[in-house]
């Protein structure tokens, strides 16, 4: 057992004092003169984030990847050149978590406590550039992530996202994120169908805003079975996800509302919101 630790030990001795891989793609773009002042910054806001949303405790995985994201999102201009597709995430990433390492661990034992080397166990094992992302999208949300890595597609390309595990990762991107005000299910579906009966229509808002409506026998035209979506909520999803958001939006819509949908209009054709 022993014998064991000290392979262990020694093992987590060689990694932390491999030279660091100086990313040439990093350095041609960054003032490496401001890097650590960035670096600081960025330690303290994401310090700041989890001893006041998390009780005061955070995993050390999820914590050092937070911070590494939040300081390549500092430097996504310089980086990106909008060639997303050709951005060498891993690269840049793997480049500033051996930079910083040291500073990061010593952080976070100062602030948090816990088990340092359990943690580092798992990282030898287990983590992964897909793992961290993860983390990430769990505590700050699928936009943030997207933000670090350079856009929703190239967050999907990571993490390998596409047919039904896509689908169903975009479902509950809406269901936490774009709900009307009060929520909705088919507790209120009579309504729905009652109030498009009476008006013609009904009007979904989003902090006090018609984001997304539906269109019954409206306006001097015939019943439209139409889900008209705001410019605001198209271009978020498209953003994030492509094309890709529509088919499953309607059935959200549909499950969660009751009505059903066989037109969706993006270009406010009947409707501006």
């Amino acid at each position: 057992m022993m014998n064991i630790n000290m392979n262990l030990q020694e093992h987590i001795r060689k990694i932390l004092s491999e030279p660091v891989n100086e990313s040439t793609f990093f350095r041609r773009r960054v003032d490496m003169s401001t890097i650590d002042k960035k670096f600081f910054t960025n330690l303290n806001i994401v310090t700041d984030k989890y001893l006041k949303k998390h009780n005061g405790y955070c995993n050390f995985n999820v914590f050092r990847t937070t911070v590494i994201s939040y300081l390549i999102d500092d430097y996504r201009d310089n980086l990106s050149d909008e060639d997303y597709d050709n951005f060498p995430y891993d690269e840049v990433y793997d480049f500033l978590l051996k930079h910083f390492y040291n500073k990061i661990k010593d952080r976070y034992v100062e602030v948090f406590g816990g088990d340092i080397q359990e943690s580092i166990r798992k990282v030898l094992k287990e983590e992964s550039i897909q793992d961290s992302l993860y983390d990430m999208i769990n505590t700050d949300g699928f936009k943030k992530a997207a933000k670090a890595v350079g856009g929703g597609k190239r967050l999907m390309k990571i993490l390998n996202l596409d047919g039904e595990n896509l689908d169903e990762f975009i479902y509950q991107y809406l269901t936490d994120n774009l709900h009307p005000d009060y929520n909705w299910g088919p507790k209120l579906h009579n309504l729905y169908k009652e109030d498009v009966k009476k008006y013609g229509i009904y009007e979904f808002s989003i902090n006090d805003k018609y984001r997304y409506a539906y269109l019954g026998e409206w306006d001097g035209y015939d019943y439209l079975y139409t889900l008209v979506i705001s410019e605001w909520v198209n271009n978020e999803l498209t953003s994030l996800f492509g094309d890709k958001w529509i088919p499953v939006f309607k059935r959200w819509f549909e499950y969660n509302s009751g009505l059903e949908v066989r037109k969706i209009d993006l270009k406010n054709r009947y409707l501006h919101l």
